[in-house]
């Protein structure tokens, strides 16, 4: 074997940083680009960190070399353009959000008739401004995450950010981070997503997405759920006093959201009106004190 080509495959084809891996494989005489550990570690460290400048040498692979080689390539382009699709994703500014509050042709109210607080309504501005009008979808997870992969790739972005926060909904965690690579906030989209109207708005995620942001959630969702808390129908507002309590109880919070939540439980502990109510958030507070 030629020195060149020994030095080729067991040096610089290792290399992490994608300018290097593109080099050494830019190195190899088109069409001999051997099938090789270091050379498949080597496309598939552009396939997690390169850019639109090292496109050409990946499609130079995809058209000039063998099947195995080809197909990696064409997967490393693939996940490039997913990345620069993310990237270049514009999640909407607190500013538009208040705006598309303040442009409401008359108040918001969930599904049952109760007034919607402020913050709800801004969670659901958030998520309406980035996926735009409701559309239907599969539940299952897996198959969410495909679909979801498939409309980034037909540059559906608002159709794909659909699907993963439904499937983030559903526990699965790389929705999560994936939401998060396009500059959109998780939290407050699935918060928007929760909110239940007359008419919907945005398409809703499963119940489940409740159990997520508790474990997940902040001072977005404690806001929310405060206001839910006062104003919802009774079995919203036991909803919304039980996840407060919870996310008391296992979840880090800042200090003025752990004081909103307990100030929340607190008042609904004396609160006369609906002895039910009363009664679980005494029991909640005695619970949190052990």
């Amino acid at each position: 074997m030629l020195p060149w080509l020994l030095t080729l495959l067991f040096t610089s084809a290792q290399a992490a940083e994608p300018d290097d891996a593109a080099t050494m494989l830019s190195r190899y005489p088109a069409g001999m680009v051997p099938d090789s550990g270091p050379v498949m570690s080597a496309i598939a460290s552009l396939a997690s960190t390169g850019t639109a400048e090292h496109r050409a040498v990946l499609e130079s692979l995809q058209e000039m070399e063998a099947s195995t080689i080809s197909r990696a390539a064409a997967d490393a382009l693939v996940s490039i353009e997913r990345r620069r699709q993310r990237a270049s994703f514009t999640a909407p500014d607190s500013r538009q959000v208040r705006r598309w509050v303040a442009e409401l042709s008359q108040p918001m109210t969930r599904a049952d008739g109760s007034p919607m607080g402020r913050a709800e309504q801004e969670a659901l501005g958030y998520a309406v401004l980035v996926l735009g009008a409701p559309r239907g979808g599969e539940v299952s997870p897996a198959h969410l995450m495909r679909a979801a992969t498939h409309l980034e790739d037909t540059q559906d972005v608002p159709g794909a950010l659909a699907l993963y926060a439904t499937a983030a909904a559903l526990g699965e965690p790389d929705a999560l981070l994936t939401i998060q690579d396009f500059g959109v906030d998780p939290e407050l989209l699935l918060l928007g997503m929760s909110v239940s109207t007359a008419s919907p708005r945005v398409a809703s995620v499963p119940s489940e997405a409740l159990d997520v942001l508790i474990r997940e959630g902040s001072s977005s969702t404690v806001a929310v759920l405060v206001e839910r808390a006062d104003t919802a129908n009774h079995i919203d507002r036991a909803v919304a006093l039980d996840a407060l309590a919870e996310m008391l109880r296992t979840t880090v919070l800042p200090a003025s959201a752990r004081r909103s939540a307990r100030d929340e439980l607190e008042a609904a502990a004396m609160a006369g009106r609906e002895e039910a109510l009363s009664a679980f958030a005494r029991e909640a507070l005695v619970d949190m004190e052990w």
